[in-house]
């Protein structure tokens, strides 16, 4: 990623240095002369920087995208806080995910968000044995995540 970053830089960097060493004015500086090659060259470097300054962009979302996504939810979990009755998430049955009600997944949602312990099912074999990862015990809620 370093590498990208400085191809950029150098790019960025060659651009200035063509046009400051070839560009010329005319008419006691009042009109630029330059060559076409110049402005071509520019033009095609300009690409080449911006092409690498998007790749560069691109993978700092994809590798910043999981610390974004998780203080969003905790935002969203804190303003919920005021809006939702903790007291209504009692398992007394002691239910899993996948037995509980949309209404249920959609308190612990909301409440806990995605994290929540309820939906790691690694710490609890499912009905086969297996264990799996996060669940979130229906299709709603997890279209809601």
């Amino acid at each position: 990623m370093n590498k990208l970053k400085d191809f950029s830089s150098i790019v960025g960097l060659l651009m200035n240095c063509i046009f400051l060493f070839f560009a010329r004015r005319k008419h006691h500086y009042r009109e630029p002369d330059i060559d076409e090659w110049v402005l071509d060259a520019i033009e095609i470097l300009g690409w080449v920087q911006g092409s690498s300054s998007l790749v560069l962009i691109f993978f700092f979302i994809v590798n910043r995208k999981q610390l974004i996504v998780k203080k969003g939810w905790r935002d969203y979990i804190r303003a919920n806080e005021s809006v939702y009755d903790e007291s209504c998430l009692n398992n007394e049955e002691q239910l899993k995910v996948h037995q509980m009600s949309y209404e249920q997944t959609h308190l612990i949602l909301m409440l806990r968000g995605p994290e929540s312990p309820d939906f790691n099912m690694k710490r609890n074999e499912d009905e086969e044995g297996k264990k799996s990862g996060r669940s979130f015990g229906n299709f709603f809620t997890y279209l809601e995540y």
